[in-house]
């Protein structure tokens, strides 16, 4: 099979690369990814750093981060390091979202966090970068599949809540409530979640139903989106744990597709993500 020129990155659908993936695995190709228990069991710093060359000539620079929107948070200049050296010609960053991002960078760190940084260090390089995350309406299906659909937008819903009060340094240019209008607006447009809840009334009434531990909607913590929390579990961390593990699988495979066709990629997720698919990246990519 020919090796396709770096910038030839094919854009197979998401279900084709999957199933390529798990077709390799399947056949004793090698490990997959780390599972939520074995994670459980795993201390690692954050940033976490994966960097693999692959024998056809490509290489990976994985950076899994902590995630901040604190320009002086040390990992910052660790990336922008680590990328001057690694000099990529292809990113990848978390999370989907416009590239535009301005020339500032403290700025666009405070408004988009590391992949805000990315997408910065991108343009101000000529670098092609791109957000491989699957498309929001697979994503959504899938969850369909074993959730309510009321279940599944409170769940994005509070997703974002969680991180808008939850992660050093956000800042909102509005209200927290005119931020969750917008993005109920937004959600009911994946397909199935045009229903309840529409407004922030029927936000605080569902949230009383499915998550009667939660006092204040507005205040829900971070651990109810950690997939492999285990004391104080919610409805909301089984959700978490099916909408990860299929992302975990689609980045692999879109990080194994770009590196076997030669690029050297500078790809940007969370450190569990970098942790959980290490093993199965170095069996697969080769050293």
């Amino acid at each position: 099979m020919s090796r396709a020129a770096p910038g030839a990155t094919s854009r197979r659908p998401a279900a084709v690369l999957l199933a390529a993936l798990a077709a390799g695995c399947a056949a004793g190709a090698g490990p997959g990814l780390m599972t939520f228990e074995e994670y459980r069991g795993i201390e690692h710093p954050a940033p976490y750093v994966v960097r693999l060359a692959h024998r056809g000539g490509g290489e990976l620079l994985f950076f899994g981060s902590r995630h901040s929107f604190e320009p002086s948070h040390p990992q910052f200049e660790r990336l922008v390091g680590l990328w001057e050296e690694f000099r990529p010609t292809l990113a990848f960053w978390e999370g989907g979202g416009p590239l535009e991002v301005g020339d500032d960078r403290d700025e666009v760190i405070r408004r988009a966090g590391e992949p805000g940084l990315v997408r910065y260090l991108a343009a101000r390089d000529g670098v092609r970068a791109e957000s491989p995350e699957p498309a929001d309406g697979d994503v959504t299906a899938l969850l369909l599949e074993r959730f309510s659909a009321e279940q599944v937008k409170l769940f994005y819903v509070l997703r974002q809540v969680s991180q808008y009060v939850g992660y050093e340094g956000r800042e909102l240019p509005v209200t927290l409530e005119e931020q969750v209008l917008s993005d109920l607006g937004a959600f009911a447009g994946h397909p199935g979640l045009a229903g309840p809840p529409t407004n922030l009334q029927e936000i605080g009434a569902l949230a009383r139903e499915h998550l009667p531990d939660l006092a204040d909607w507005r205040e829900v913590p971070l651990s109810y989106f950690a997939p492999g929390l285990e004391d104080g579990r919610q409805f909301t961390n089984d959700v978490a744990l099916a909408a990860s593990a299929f992302r975990d699988e689609h980045l692999m495979a879109r990080i194994v597709e770009a590196v076997s066709a030669g690029e050297r990629l500078f790809a940007v997720f969370g450190a569990s993500h970098a942790v959980m698919q290490e093993r199965a990246l170095r069996h697969t990519l080769g050293r």
